[in-house]
């Protein structure tokens, strides 16, 4: 059977965004009975030709890719991406080509181009739209037309063979919008690629910390704070910076590493520069997620200080590692940390109730295991295997 996935993502250079990262781990982790096509956006337009079908590889997964347009998924462009990615779609599907096989969407919008295809079509919706687009913190132009987004919503859903809600609290919401599709919205959570995080033992941590705080110009005696996630309003990078100001007045060894990109980079870099951070805090580009494994293998919590989230991968990443999460109460995050199992939950607005929590976690961490037990269930293999038999039993297919 054929699988073709369609969103702004170019899976050839290193990301930080979840939805990025559920597609390389869909790729990575099919059976090879299901043949993969991806249509996305092209970073690199001299290595890998807009308009033109590419054969790559995850992790020697094959699969074919289509960059639509060329641009940065991270960067926000006057025309926003989504119609850019809409009309390219039009341009191209003599091209493209997709007279079979099973469409996935990662957004409405696309799903306007295929309008007039009997193809079965699956959307995976990665938040709570109908609470997410109000937050203050948005920065999705939706957010200042929130009504027309639910109305193209609301002809698009009906379309789709089923949808998927990463956020288990959405899942009653849309049940009740369209009441017909009850059986077809179910709640999926994220999952941790298990062959790329892992849990190292004491000495492996040791040497691992050492090498990369050295190469950070850091001392491996610090208390290590991670953040992994876009530099934007939603992940609220900015309360974190404000939270480690504090944080650092109480305990002088904390160091803070923020690996990721996004538009806030230069108000980050300001605020470091005016209150004195400089020499403990590192802005670190967007990695491979084996390079984010290993940096939560050295790191002592995961700082998750978003605004409003889905389930957040990178937190199940983390716990999967060993690794506690420092968290708002966001989406799922809740469900992860479990109390303090996993972490800290933070439930207070602003910095100071963030720093406390750290300051707190420092003092009694959860042992490696028990964040581990958060998400042992939440693996690759376990939460895919009835998506693909799924998709298979919709196209009418044998593994």
């Amino acid at each position: 059977m054929k699988l073709v996935l369609i969103h702004q993502h170019d899976p050839t250079v290193p990301h930080v965004g979840g939805i990025q990262t559920f597609i390389d781990t869909f790729i990575r982790n099919a059976p090879e009975d299901i043949e993969i096509c991806l249509l996305g956006v092209s970073t690199r337009p001299k290595s890998y030709r807009v308009g033109q079908w590419h054969s790559l590889s995850i992790d020697n997964r094959g699969f074919r890719f289509f960059p639509l347009v060329a641009a940065d998924p991270v960067h926000v462009y006057f025309i926003p991406l989504s119609i850019r990615i809409l009309w390219s779609l039009f341009r191209y599907r003599r091209e493209i080509g997709l007279h079979d096989g099973i469409l996935e969407f990662h957004r409405v919008e696309p799903m306007l181009a295929f309008l007039g295809r009997n193809n079965p079509k699956m959307l995976f919706l990665h938040g709570h739209n109908r609470k997410d687009f109000y937050n203050t913190n948005t920065e999705t132009r939706w957010g200042a037309f929130p009504r027309l987004y639910f109305w193209l919503e609301k002809k698009l859903v009906p379309l789709a063979s089923h949808v998927y809600l990463v956020r288990e609290d959405a899942v009653g919401d849309y049940q009740e919008l369209y009441p017909g599709m009850r059986r077809k919205i179910s709640f999926l959570p994220t999952w941790v690629d298990e062959a790329v995080f892992r849990s190292l033992n004491g000495r492996e941590r040791e040497d691992l910390r050492k090498r990369l705080m050295d190469g950070q110009d850091l001392s491996a005696a610090s208390k290590i704070l991670l953040f992994v996630g876009r530099y934007e309003r939603q992940k609220d990078p900015l309360r974190l910076l404000q939270a480690f100001h504090h944080v650092k007045s109480r305990e002088p060894r904390a160091c803070l590493v923020m690996i990721g990109e996004g538009s806030l980079k230069a108000p980050m870099q300001k605020y470091i520069r005016e209150n004195g951070l400089a020499s403990s805090v590192r802005l670190l580009p967007p990695m491979s997620q084996n390079e984010i494994g290993q940096w939560m293998n050295a790191a002592d919590a995961l700082c998750l200080s978003s605004a409003f989230e889905g389930m957040p991968r990178v937190a199940v990443e983390a716990l999967y590692c060993g690794l506690p999460v420092v968290g708002t109460a966001a989406g799922e995050t809740g469900r992860l940390i479990g109390g303090s199992r996993g972490g800290r939950l933070v439930t207070g607005e602003g910095a100071e109730p963030f720093a406390r929590a750290v300051l707190d976690l420092f003092v009694n961490p959860p042992s490696a295991d028990a964040c581990r037990k958060q998400v042992e269930s939440f693996t690759a293999q376990r939460v895919l295997a009835p998506v693909y038999q799924y998709y298979r039993d919709v196209a009418g297919a044998k593994p």
